[in-house]
């Protein structure tokens, strides 16, 4: 059975190409755009609908790029829902936390980074979207700062858990994807 990978890779011997670990097919490529689009509309609608409509500045930069590691690299270490949830919800608490101790944006930057490389690594829940998560947190607007620590809650942990259940209905639905759910729920 072969293993099919969103992330569309050609091989350079065409003979070959199916056989490529990285290979997916045309189908499966519209498939992880159209899961792109609707994953990132449903967060939006939702976080624009939990926010009383007032505006989208808690929809987060972070949160889309998460969206398209793990419909791009659904295999990988860093697309896992653990390292999905658990990064961004620590990297957001971190950021959260180094922006309330120290007040100027240019060491604060470097340190939210850091703290949140160092606690993802500690969690072992590796997302590089997560150190964005904590830049967010530091560089954010007057909403993002008033939210406080209720930020790593809502919208990072929620949208997040989103993305993962949004993904895995849509993988379910999915005709031509063969992962495995036990590869794809492993601990990274």
């Amino acid at each position: 059975m072969r293993r099919y990978n969103l992330v569309c890779i050609r091989s350079l011997n065409s003979a070959t190409d199916s056989e490529h670990p990285m290979y997916c097919t045309t189908p499966l490529r519209w498939g992880a755009l159209c899961g792109i689009t609707f994953c990132l509309g449903l967060v939006g609608a939702i976080t624009h609908a939990l926010s009383g409509g007032r505006d989208l500045s808690l929809f987060i930069t972070p949160i889309a790029a998460s969206i398209t590691v793990l419909f791009t690299a659904p295999n990988s270490a860093i697309a896992r829902p653990w390292a999905i949830i658990g990064g961004s919800t620590v990297s957001g608490f971190v950021g959260v936390a180094v922006a309330t101790i120290i007040r100027e944006p240019m060491l604060a930057c470097p340190l939210a980074v850091l703290g949140s490389l160092a606690s993802m690594s500690a969690w072992r829940c590796h997302h590089p979207p997560g150190a964005a998560v904590a830049l967010s947190a530091v560089l954010g607007n007057h909403t993002v700062h008033h939210a406080g620590y209720y930020f790593a809650i809502f919208p990072i942990c929620l949208d997040s858990i989103l993305i993962v259940c949004s993904h895995l209905a849509l993988h379910r639905l999915s005709i031509g994807c063969v992962n495995k759910l036990r590869q794809y729920w492993r601990r990274g």
